[in-house]
Order: structure tokens, then C-alpha cells, then sequence
């Protein structure tokens, strides 16, 4: 029963959902990638079996999931979440900020265990690679511009415009389907 619960609760905080686009898809990692997931899932369970430390990778700068506050602490929505499971768990973590466009790789190569920033896996790669929590948060896509420029009132609207976007963004790539010209960002905060 325990261990049910700790891989129940390690999946809480493995990936975020954000919107409902392939929230509730299973991921099935692909039988070369299996051998690298279990052996880094075995390491995690026995880090968490052991009340060890979890590092987590988030971006730091999407306010209101992952930002810091006045004083410059790590806060929002994702961050307190995985700090009430590790504290459930009874574990510590390591918050580790990145660039949006490297989280994902560095939770493929490992220098991340999970990662809590509103991450999505809305394509076949990403829900053939990764694993994800339990759906905690709904939150949909929103094109925003300057209170002087009421030209986007549908993803339609954004056809020849340009707009801001990490490379690695399910949301760019929405854009770019609709005909707008993504010009790259590192994050959010640059947008």
C-alpha cells in the first residue's frame, strides 16, 4: 500500500498539465527509452523510499505558476503544489530554475527529476517520452497584446502577425497553424 502511494504521489508532481489539450492522455515510453525511465524511476523511488532530495525544474519566470515574489523567493501556483507533496512525502527539493525551451531536455537527460511549470504534453514525442501527474490545474491558451491593439479577438486574428514564443511552445505551435510569425523568446518574462 505504501508503495502505491509514494508512485501515486511521485506521479502528482512528475509533469503539470496545462489545459485540457492531451491532459488525459497516457503517456507509453517507447521500449528504447524504457531501460533510461525505469532506472531513473528506481532512483527516484529509492531517493523518495529514503526521504532524499528531488531536484525539480521549473522556469522561474511564469507568473502565476513559477515567479519569485517581492522578496525574491520562489513562489506560484506549481512551485507551492510540489513543495505540499514533497512535504506530504516527507522529502526535500531542490528547486532548479532553467529556460522554458531546456526544462524538458534536462528532465530527459536527468539533470532534473521532475518538473512543475505548467508543462503539457499535447504531442505524440512528448507523451511518448514523458509520464505525468494527475491532472491538478486547468488553464487554456490566451494570445495577450497591448491594451491599444484590439486586433486579436480569435487564434484566426493572429494570421500575419508576429507573435512572441519559446521554440519548444505548444502555444507557438497553435500560433504558427493559425499564420502567425513566431519570432523566439527565452521565456515568458522576455515575451
Amino acid at each position: 500500500m505504501l508503495k502505491k502511494f509514494v508512485l501515486g504521489s511521485v506521479a502528482a508532481f512528475v509533469l503539470a498539465a496545462c489545459g485540457n489539450e492531451g491532459a488525459s492522455s497516457s503517456a507509453s515510453a517507447p521500449a528504447a527509452s524504457a531501460p533510461q525511465t525505469q532506472a531513473a524511476a528506481g532512483s527516484l523511488l529509492e531517493r523518495i523510499n529514503n526521504k532524499g532530495t528531488v531536484t525539480v525544474g521549473t522556469e522561474g519566470t511564469y507568473a502565476p505558476f513559477t515567479y519569485h515574489d517581492e522578496s525574491g523567493k520562489l513562489t506560484g501556483y506549481d512551485v507551492e503544489v510540489t513543495r505540499a507533496v514533497a512535504e506530504k512525502l516527507g522529502i526535500q527539493i531542490e528547486f532548479k530554475e532553467t529556460q522554458w525551451d531546456a526544462m524538458l531536455a534536462g528532465l530527459k537527460a536527468g539533470r532534473f527529476d521532475v518538473v512543475a511549470n505548467q508543462v503539457s504534453l499535447t504531442t505524440p514525442e512528448r507523451r511518448a517520452t514523458f509520464d505525468k501527474s494527475a491532472d491538478y490545474s486547468y488553464s487554456g491558451p490566451m494570445a495577450v497584446d497591448r491594451k491599444d491593439d484590439n486586433r486579436i479577438k480569435t487564434l484566426a486574428d493572429v494570421k500575419g502577425l508576429s507573435a512572441a514564443q519559446t521554440l519548444s511552445s505548444n502555444y507557438g505551435e497553435m500560433a504558427q497553424k493559425a499564420g502567425a510569425k513566431i519570432v523566439p523568446v527565452d521565456g515568458m518574462a522576455q515575451a
